[in-house]
């Protein structure tokens, strides 16, 4: 009968040295293991539905967001690609769910936005972070970790094309031939308009975030910080002139639930002074708090604008509006100038372009 071969069993010391091996190989391997329920367990998650900017139903978006490009003055070559890479700045502070719409200063009054598009984050940044290796807590678009779930990299994968895609929409407006002289820049009314939208759309406990590259000279027939020069920049006598126009777009006062991130763009020989910069800033901050003094706002712990100063760029020609405006121009009627509030740019389909007050 055969019998089994004998096998010596290991010494001591080799036993000794296979324990310590398992030992230490243990908590990678319950490692890996849970690292791969955690990627099997988000496949299984419920998906929400998007529609084709990634945004979920309106009760199932998070924070409102809106930026606001005045692009009807000239930029330096140098700096046309600056909108366009603020896009990843306004981007990087979007959390799952949050929603980003972008529009371009129009020149009507009525209707004083151009649709740039509308864009939703499906994903937190913080999730990217917990499934990469390195424990870096910044994540991008260019710097998604290998280890993404199938569903996780999908929505990352989309939200990332579409995002390039609108990066490249506002580079080519940003780029477009100025022309010789300014005819308008309606900041005030787009600036209601974009209140009266996240008005609409967000619920009153919630607040609103409005992020504005602008060099923020209003000029219009009404107001023009560029006709009056800023020794005129006086806010009560403003106040005045927005009381004598009655209560139209750019005359109804800015909503409380609306905080301002302003990319302030310095203009050569208008604002590059700091003084008359100041000047310029210190309007702005009581239009945005009303008539209450900025120290009066610091200590209640509000801040309703915050100054981003951008690098200065090239000065333009304007062409005068005050003196020709007529004092029997009538505004438009509140419902029509609310139907007509977002122009249309001719040219290819506008990304996930909506019209104001859609997807309430």
């Amino acid at each position: 009968m055969a019998t089994a071969p004998h096998r010596a069993r290991p010494s001591p010391a080799k036993a000794r040295g296979l324990l310590r091996a398992a030992l230490l190989l243990a908590p990678l391997s319950l490692g890996l293991v849970t690292a791969s329920l955690f990627v099997a367990g988000d496949d299984t998650k419920p998906q929400l539905e998007r529609d084709a900017a990634l945004c979920p139903k309106a009760d199932q978006i998070g924070h409102r967001a809106v930026y606001l490009l005045d692009l009807r003055k000239p930029l330096a070559a140098g700096d046309q690609a600056r909108p366009g890479a603020l896009l990843h700045t306004v981007s990087d502070a979007m959390r799952a769910n949050d929603e980003l719409k972008v529009f371009a200063l129009a020149p009507y009054a009525e209707a004083p936005l151009v649709s740039v598009g509308r864009l939703c984050k499906p994903y937190d940044g913080a999730s990217l972070a917990v499934v990469a290796k390195d424990g870096r807590t910044e994540r991008d678009c260019d710097d998604l970790p290998a280890q993404l779930p199938a569903a996780l990299r999908r929505d990352a994968s989309r939200y990332c094309a579409l995002r390039t895609g609108l990066k490249q929409r506002i580079d080519e407006l940003a780029a477009r031939p100025a022309p010789a002289a300014v005819e308008d820049a309606h900041l005030m009314d787009a600036i209601a308009a974009v209140e009266r939208d996240l008005g609409r759309s967000t619920q009153r406990a919630q607040r609103g975030t409005l992020y504005l590259f602008s060099d923020m000279m209003q000029h219009a027939d009404w107001y023009s910080h560029v006709d009056l020069g800023w020794r005129g920049w006086d806010f009560a006598a403003f106040q005045a002139r927005r009381d004598a126009r009655g209560s139209t777009a750019g005359g109804e006062p800015p909503l409380a639930e609306l905080d301002v991130q302003a990319f302030y763009v310095p203009r050569r020989g208008v604002t590059d002074r700091p003084r008359i910069r100041h000047a310029h800033q210190h309007f702005w901050r009581r239009y945005f708090a009303e008539i209450k003094e900025p120290t009066e706002l610091a200590e209640r712990g509000e801040r309703r604008i915050v100054f981003l100063d951008q690098p200065m760029t090239t000065s333009y020609r304007a062409r005068p509006r005050m003196q020709l405006a007529s004092e029997t121009t009538a505004a438009a009627p509140a419902p029509e100038r609310e139907r007509r509030e977002v122009a249309t740019l001719p040219g290819p389909p506008l990304i996930g372009a909506t019209s104001v007050g859609a997807h309430e």
